[in-house]
């Protein structure tokens, strides 16, 4: 039939039409030798679904900063998985290593990559500037970065996810040592170790107009030079906070939290203890806190103190020492055995982002001068 080669021709467009392109990766080597020279070089190529993967290795300079996604779902990936092995290194930087907005509905992932060294005194959002979409970062390590606000993320918008990442020693002049959240971001971080950041206010997170859950992190020796030496949560601010450990934490009001102007906040099955400075909680200007299965102890401005004084021994709420396998110099937060947050100690079940860790151990004194000074090390 004259009709069929038509049939046909028409058939194969449709079917072109109908199969995306197979999604393309890209090899990219610190010495420049992969498939594109740079990671700039391989962002202007790509397209959504597309990969760019890093060799491991160090990667600076002007190729290595200033990268954004422009809307695009991208992937990109440590070929490793090791974010200790696989840097994106900012000491070249004058704006954020990576801005991830533009489209509104994206899907980017960001996985074992570590992040360092971006220092912006003007500019905000050390190594990621979050505007919109709902990208996923994993496994990554952010490290001495430091910026206005979010010195090492900030967060404008979409519903970015953090997931097993590590944020150490990093800086912000006013909120969010290692991250802030505000104008309607919402936020979720789970699995995480924040250690040794330092701010204004709220040495590892700010939040403000906008909401942030926290689920199964550690939040160690991070300090603020005002308020809220973990969290600083302000202006309508939503927090959720469950299954967390906050320690040796230090700011002069608010060494845990400190919630302001109408921020809202829950606390579940969650250990604030052994901070320095203020109170463990510092409620004002009508914020409100839930505490519910929720141990606070050895805060130096005192652990069930003001609003929250009415909330001691409700809801399964403690004031015992949480017995930690470790002290404010190792910052380990495993529980003993005989630990009172532990999974069979009462009717909540396990308190804290670590299950039981160690036997039963000797009870320690460690004083205040002695956690100040030991802010920023590691360990689990």
């Amino acid at each position: 039939s004259p009709m069929r080669p038509l049939v046909s021709l028409l058939a194969s467009a449709a079917l072109a039409v109908a199969i995306p392109a197979a999604a393309a990766t890209f090899l990219v080597l610190p010495d420049g030798s992969g498939d594109t020279p740079s990671i700039a070089d391989a962002l202007r190529l790509a397209v959504s679904g597309d990969v760019i993967e890093l060799g491991d290795g160090v990667f600076g300079g002007l190729g290595s900063a200033g990268l954004a996604t422009d809307g695009r779902a991208l992937t990109l990936r440590s070929h490793s998985g090791n974010p200790g092995a696989c840097v994106i290194d900012g000491a070249a930087a004058t704006t954020s290593l990576l801005r991830i907005g533009g489209g509104g509905s994206e899907l980017c992932r960001i996985e074992g990559i570590g992040f360092r060294g971006a220092a912006l005194s003007n500019a905000d959002g050390g190594a990621l500037f979050i505007e919109s979409g709902a990208p996923r970062i994993a496994n990554c390590r952010f490290s001495d970065n430091a910026a206005h606000r979010g010195g090492a993320v900030l967060c404008t918008g979409g519903a970015p996810r953090f997931e097993n990442c590590l944020f150490v020693d990093n800086r912000a002049s006013t909120g969010g040592g290692a991250l802030a959240a505000t104008e309607a971001a919402d936020v979720t971080v789970t699995g995480c170790r924040f250690a040794g950041n330092t701010a204004a206010y709220g040495g590892a997170f700010f939040v403000d107009r906008a909401s942030l859950t926290l689920t199964g992190n550690i939040v160690v020796g991070n300090s603020a030079s005002e308020r809220g030496g973990a969290i600083y949560a302000g202006d309508h601010a939503s927090l959720d906070v469950a299954t967390c450990t906050l320690a040796w934490n230090d700011a002069p009001a608010g060494c845990g939290l400190t919630l302001v102007t109408f921020a809202n906040a829950a606390l579940r099955r969650t250990i604030l203890a052994f901070g320095a400075g203020g109170e463990a909680v510092d409620l004002r200007y009508d914020a409100t806190i839930a505490v519910s299965c929720s141990d606070l102890f050895g805060n130096a401005g005192g652990d069930w103190t003001g609003a929250l004084a009415a909330q001691a021994n409700q809801a399964g709420n403690l004031a015992a020492d949480p017995r930690f396998c470790g002290d404010a110099d190792d910052q380990n937060v495993g529980l003993a055995a005989d630990s009172p947050c532990a999974a069979g100690a009462s009717a909540c079940g396990a308190m804290g982002a670590k299950p039981v860790s160690c036997a039963g151990r000797e009870a320690r004194e460690t004083s205040l001068g002695a956690v100040k000074t030991l802010y920023g090390r590691g360990g689990d």
